[in-house]
């Protein structure tokens, strides 16, 4: 049985049966751990609280950090004032939660990552390796520049130290998203992510699916393998699961052959644990 299929546990769910985050936020990923417990990350942002909460939702929605919005009206709206002050202040978080009943209930466990409000800091996955160690990818975005970082923690979510970069590019036409870890035969720590490139008309933007690893015994990324790519596609939100040893399936969302913006989910295999992708792409 590869690596990790030994904790897929059955699941079922009541319709009616709906479990909320302890912290506000989108985009939650779940995990289960060693010890059956549940992780789950998810991208978070501060919520201040103010006078009037109308004027700063304005203001904040006008300029990326609300401070230029804001500003010009801070000579006659004290509101504005606070406004201006607090959204510079406001943060982007990557939180982490935990629930030992199934998912009933969670509690706030850790800060993954954190970031001003001007950054893109978003789609996280976690992941327990083998050695117990929490490893969160996520992408962060500023001042221009795309990347996919990494953050660790070795007691179980409650504080996070980060890895640095698992891939970074300044080109415009390069965004990267939706990063998904994978733990090969408990030696490598596989991140697929979406990778964006032009089209040839350079009309639009098409995507494809990657994969960088790192080894354990260097801890240094390799250069990034194509996953799935199609012309006139936009393939995105990789998941990978192991069917055996070397048997993998990667499962991503795209459009190619439907109209632009319509999108199915397909699959492409590997059988040599990652290191090349067929072209076949299955309809699921």
């Amino acid at each position: 049985m590869g690596a990790g299929v030994g904790r897929m546990r059955p699941w079922w769910f009541e319709p009616s049966f709906t479990s909320r985050l302890p912290q506000s936020g989108t985009y939650g990923r779940v995990h289960t751990l060693a010890d059956g417990r549940l992780i789950a990350v998810s991208e978070n942002m501060d919520e201040p609280e103010y006078d009037d909460e109308s004027q700063v939702k304005s203001d904040v929605e006008k300029d990326g950090s609300g401070r230029a919005a804001a500003t010009s009206a801070a000579a006659t709206n004290p509101t504005a004032a606070t406004a201006a002050d607090a959204s510079v202040s406001r943060q982007r978080r990557i939180v982490a939660s935990t629930s030992d009943d199934r998912g009933l209930t969670w509690q706030p466990v850790g800060v993954v990552a954190s970031a001003p409000w001007s950054n893109d800091l978003a789609n996280p996955h976690v992941l327990q390796l083998s050695f117990g160690q929490l490893v969160c990818a996520y992408r962060h975005h500023r001042d221009g520049t795309f990347a996919i970082e990494l953050s660790s923690s070795d007691d179980l979510g409650v504080t996070w130290q980060s890895q640095g970069v698992v891939v970074s590019s300044v080109t415009p036409e390069e965004g990267m998203w939706e990063p998904f870890l994978h733990e090969h035969s408990s030696t490598d720590l596989m991140c697929f992510y979406a990778q964006e490139r032009m089209c040839e008309d350079g009309a639009r933007k098409e995507q494809d699916i990657v994969v960088k690893r790192r080894c354990r015994r260097t801890v240094r990324w390799l250069s990034a393998s194509v996953v799935a790519s199609a012309a006139g596609s936009r393939d995105g939100m990789p998941s990978v699961v192991q069917m055996s040893e070397d048997h993998l399936l990667c499962a991503f969302e795209c459009f190619d052959g439907r109209p632009w913006g319509s999108f199915a989910v397909r699959v492409v295999q590997s059988f040599d644990g990652g290191g090349t992708w067929g072209d076949e792409r299955t309809d699921v």
